[in-house]
């Protein structure tokens, strides 16, 4: 492991332990070289998983990329980033629990609704009518009215 402060390649382990998500392993580290102190994190590599998009192209999932779009339909809806983290690692892990390799952007989409309407409802709306995408306020209202009868 490269220290981020002297370069050096030779540092022991002093602890280990899970990280809050339980997904990864947090390591600290002292570089033998500077006898300074770094954390390091260790996360399990999943298999490629490739996304097929409405209009038939494919592209490699992107965790941060997902993140992201749920970051941005969530703003200021009190959402804490640890639970958006949590829900995106499970759906990593169902992934490779389920073996499976290929997923389609509308799969995905309803997942994040899903998780979206548990937690915020405005949330849900800001992505749904991106998810969805909606032309007109009346269809907008609609999903609103949907979204109150089944609260």
């Amino acid at each position: 492991m490269l220290c981020p402060f002297c370069k050096s390649q030779d540092s022991k382990v002093l602890e280990s332990r899970y990280a809050t998500d339980k997904a990864s392993i947090r390591r600290r580290r002292e570089c033998d070289a500077c006898k300074k102190r770094f954390t390091t994190y260790e996360k399990i590599e999943f298999f490629p998983v490739t996304v097929v998009k409405r209009s038939g192209i494919k592209e490699k999932f992107s965790r941060k990329k997902l993140l992201k779009s749920i970051k941005l339909a969530s703003k200021k809806c009190n959402i804490s980033i640890d639970i958006k983290e949590k829900f995106v690692n499970s759906l990593e892990i169902s992934f490779f629990a389920n073996s499976q390799k290929e997923i389609t952007s509308e799969f995905l989409g309803y997942k994040v609704l899903e998780f979206l309407k548990t937690h915020n409802n405005i949330a849900y709306i800001r992505y749904y009518s991106t998810f969805q995408g909606l032309k007109t306020a009346s269809e907008l209202i609609n999903e609103i009215n949907l979204l109150n009868s089944s609260n």
